[in-house]
């Protein structure tokens, strides 16, 4: 929507001119006027905000444009200054950049995030040579129950949390050059058969440019002669396509800002930078299915550098999305002790062997520090050996066993991203993997290796547990070795439980094995099935003791009775019953016992009178 005015060429305007220097001076002096004027109208430049939404989404991106007529910026890019305030109705205003989408500078945007519900107003400014504009505004923001943006969980810090609820399991995947595919969708799409959910890929990258010829560029000129005083919106488009298209599939995104590109001797402040990262914050920072900025790929030098440009991205980015960096393969995090890193990211390009020496040691090491434990980069068929795709399994399972996350990187992430009929080793068992966790609280629970009190027949006994859940993880490392029926000895507290075991390699639960029942405490001896190469183990409990009651005389015809706990009173689980409607009952027929969700069942009556003296045994209540 353009506001068009009349105009002519000041060029033919003055042949006309030259050609009518015979008539009248007063004639000529008309017609020079004219001139001037005419070149006046083709140099005018106006800005209209077009046709701004009345209503959004909460959590959603709302965008506002201004069209340009006749722009006078040479660089728009540079010499053009597009901001928005944005103010929920009493509450303070946020102030955010805009940014060029156009080589031309005839359209600039403004992106916000509303995170409030009701009425906001806004106040958008465009500022050139000319002068400045001013357009004012208002919308409506909407519940439609989307996901916030990603934090860390302040109560479970090695796991990440939405800040509106719930947590996210992830399951990453590697895609590198995909801002420079045809089948980006296709290969998004192939991601949620498997249930992986998050994707990696580089602002900027020419991986494996010269079997290829892939480049993702985001500024002007080329890679070989770079203008960095511009950028290429085709490039950011298609970006902020794959990423809207991700989040619609249930898919977050892991933007790296650098991959191929290094700045030799580096140092701050980088104004030429800025202006990038400036326009990241502008473009992408409202998308809430962004999980972190990685600022470089396995790059673990320039340290102040890097510390200057976590901490401009942190103070400019209205959203404070998490950052991270990484480096390449190594036996630890990169800088995993410094503020400016919210997650501890490790790379292990490495083959299919040394499952416990090293896949296990390294994310039990990297989960030591506080932090979401990531292994971003696993290793790749043939370029690293990582062939095996069982091997493969057992190494996510390995990672998340120890409270960790992981990338899946495969040949059909990187050169072969175009090939959508490829399966890469393992991808076959991505699939099982977050449907197990997903039905359990994996942010509550810790490694507890101690938990297995015995020494099964399985090569390996890995356990993480919390206070109600032990999932213990047996594993040979060799493919195809196998391990007959067994037991397991758990270590878990007094109370209700139920263990199920689950198949990593087809993703079902064995019900001939599971089990439920009432747990006196201490050693919990559980047989489990045979199996070849690994098995899972689950066990839901109460990790309460016992139940005793006290009774009290409530009036001529009810009863109260206190339930305590190891001889701690428990105020909330206070039932009254009729005395006819009660009647104590042995273990022996409780054998679904499951405190304290009580059933009453059956005809019940007390048998003493006297309200004086009942004896402590299992019962059913009801609640």
């Amino acid at each position: 929507m353009f506001a068009h005015n009349p105009v002519h060429s000041s060029s033919q305007v003055e042949r006309s001119v030259a050609q009518a220097s015979r008539l009248p001076p007063l004639v000529l002096s008309l017609l020079s006027l004219l001139a001037c004027c005419s070149s006046a109208s083709a140099s005018q430049r106006t800005v209209i905000l077009e046709s701004p939404p009345t209503t959004a989404e909460r959590y959603s991106v709302f965008e506002l444009q201004l069209r340009v007529d006749n722009p006078v910026a040479k660089n728009p890019f540079t010499e053009v200054t597009v901001a928005g305030q944005f103010t929920h109705s009493g509450a303070d205003s946020l102030t955010i950049k805009g940014f060029c989408d156009s080589p031309e500078g005839l359209l600039f945007r403004v992106r916000f995030c509303p995170q409030e519900v009701g009425d906001h107003s806004f106040l958008v400014t465009y500022f050139d040579r000319e002068g400045s504009e001013e357009f004012r505004g208002s919308f409506t923001s909407n519940e439609a129950g989307r996901k916030c943006f990603i934090r860390v969980d302040p109560e479970y810090p090695n796991h990440f949390m939405y800040e509106n609820s719930g947590h996210p399991f992830i399951c990453s995947k590697t895609a590198w050059v995909i801002g420079d595919t045809v089948n980006w969708r296709g290969f998004l799409d192939k991601m949620v058969t498997r249930k992986e959910n998050c994707i990696r890929f580089g602002v900027e990258t020419n991986y494996y440019h010269e079997t290829i010829g892939k480049d993702v560029w985001p500024w002007g000129g080329t890679r070989s002669n770079p203008d960095f005083s511009r950028f290429n919106p085709a490039v950011w488009q298609k970006l902020e396509q794959i990423i809207a298209y991700a989040a619609e599939r249930g898919i977050l995104s892991e933007p790296v800002i650098f991959c191929s590109l290094r700045r030799e001797n580096p140092t701050a402040p980088d104004p030429e930078m800025e202006r990038y990262w400036d326009y990241l914050i502008a473009r992408l920072s409202p998308f809430t299915s962004i999980i972190t900025w990685q600022l470089y790929n396995e790059y673990a030098s320039a340290k102040s550098y890097q510390q200057y440009m976590a901490e401009y991205i942190r103070q400019r980015d209205p959203y404070k999305h998490l950052i991270c960096s990484s480096a390449g393969t190594t036996n630890d995090a990169l800088w995993p002790t410094e503020p400016w890193m919210d997650i501890a990211i490790n790379h292990s390009c490495t083959d299919d062997s040394q499952l416990e020496s090293r896949y296990h040691a390294i994310a039990t090491r990297i989960h030591g520090y506080g932090k979401p434990a990531w292994c971003d980069e696993t290793g790749r068929e043939n370029r690293h050996g990582n062939n095996s795709g069982v091997h493969r399994r057992k190494q996510y399972w390995t990672w998340n066993i120890c409270g960790d996350y992981w990338s899946y990187h495969s040949w059909e992430g990187c050169e072969g991203i175009d090939d959508l009929a490829y399966n890469g080793p393992g991808s076959d068992f991505l699939q099982f993997i977050r449907p197990f966790w997903e039905k359990t609280e994996w942010w509550k629970m810790q490694p507890a290796d101690e938990r297995v009190l015995n020494n099964p027949l399985s090569q390996y006994e890995w356990c993480i547990a919390s206070d109600n859940e032990t999932v213990v993880y047996m594993v040979n490392e060799a493919e195809g070795a196998s391990t007959t029926e067994g037991t397991i000895e758990l270590a878990v507290g007094a109370g209700s439980y139920s263990v199920v075991f689950y198949s990593p390699a087809s993703g079902t639960y064995l019900e001939k094995y599971q089990r439920s029942g009432y747990h006196t405490g201490g050693k919990l001896s559980l047989t489990h099935p045979p199996f070849v190469d690994d098995l899972v183990v689950y066990v839901k409990h109460d990790n309460r003791p016992q139940p005793a009651t006290i009774p009290r005389r409530e009036g001529q015809d009810g009863l109260n009775l206190r339930i305590s706990w190891a001889g701690v009173s428990d105020e909330s689980y206070w039932v009254e019953c009729s005395p006819d409607l009660f009647q104590w009952q042995n273990a022996s027929s409780l054998s679904d016992y499951e405190p304290p969700s009580y059933h009453k069942t059956g005809s019940w009556s007390w048998p003493d009178s006297s309200w004086t003296t009942v004896p402590t045994r299992f019962y059913r209540l009801a609640k």
